[in-house]
């Protein structure tokens, strides 16, 4: 069985094709193991430079200390502002993303260099002291969202909603909604925004092998809010 990228832009590594040889033939969504992360963004990476004409010694993904007399060769510097790469952050839901972001908050409320500990407990002082969020209501372990440790309720995921109206112009848009879906196995959500004349949210939660989360949404776009 073949396997494909979805993404012309996402080249297939090694490790995505030997997570596809477990799969069945037709379209999945793999998410890749959160003690795999390294080796996968070095294959990556790999790969991109491979398709630019770098060549490599040695192809085994590894982590080194880099030598001091080492040379700096090229350092990039995004020239996207926040709103625009949470905007694709969003649209594609990048995880790699969502992690580098709550590195950067933490760096930047605490000091480098950048730690897990730092953006949590960042995000953590947000979501109670600014939006009053009580702490028995979510868990945060990482910023990516992959694991499942990661914990919140729907009722902190609404006032999430009410903080970031300003902002839901950055959100993907289906049939008119500005929604974010998320995915783990038997774990299916969905967040977002009804076009009312007074803001209207809604959170789905589903703990089941069956995703039913756009039928809901669908649902609720046929009820008519303007007299509640």
């Amino acid at each position: 069985m073949a396997n494909f990228s979805a993404e012309e832009q996402t080249p297939l590594t090694p490790l995505a094709k030997h997570l596809g040889k477990k799969l069945t033939s037709g379209t999945h969504r793999v998410s890749i193991p959160p003690d795999s992360g390294f080796t996968y963004v070095g294959e990556l990476l790999q790969t991109i430079f491979l398709r630019h004409g770098l060549s490599f010694k040695n192809r085994k993904v590894s982590l080194r200390q880099v030598s001091s007399a080492g040379q700096l060769v090229y350092r990039h510097y995004n020239n996207l502002n926040l709103m625009d790469v949470i905007a694709g952050m969003m649209l594609y839901s990048n995880n790699f993303t969502a992690n580098q972001l709550l590195l950067t908050t933490g760096m930047k409320r605490f000091g480098s260099p950048a730690s897990l500990k730092k953006g949590r407990l960042a995000v953590e002082g947000y979501l109670t002291k600014e939006l009053g969020i009580s702490s028995d209501q979510f868990r945060i372990v990482e910023g990516s969202g992959i694991s499942r440790k990661n914990r919140l309720t729907p009722d902190a995921v609404l006032l999430l909603l009410k903080a970031f109206l300003p902002y839901q112009h950055l959100l993907p848009r289906e049939k008119n909604v500005p929604y974010k879906t998320g995915t783990l196995s038997g774990v299916y959500s969905m967040a977002g925004y009804l076009s009312t004349s007074d803001p209207l949210y809604f959170v789905i939660l589903l703990i089941r092998k069956k995703i039913y989360r756009e039928k809901i949404r669908d649902i609720l776009l046929k009820i008519d809010f303007s007299s509640y």
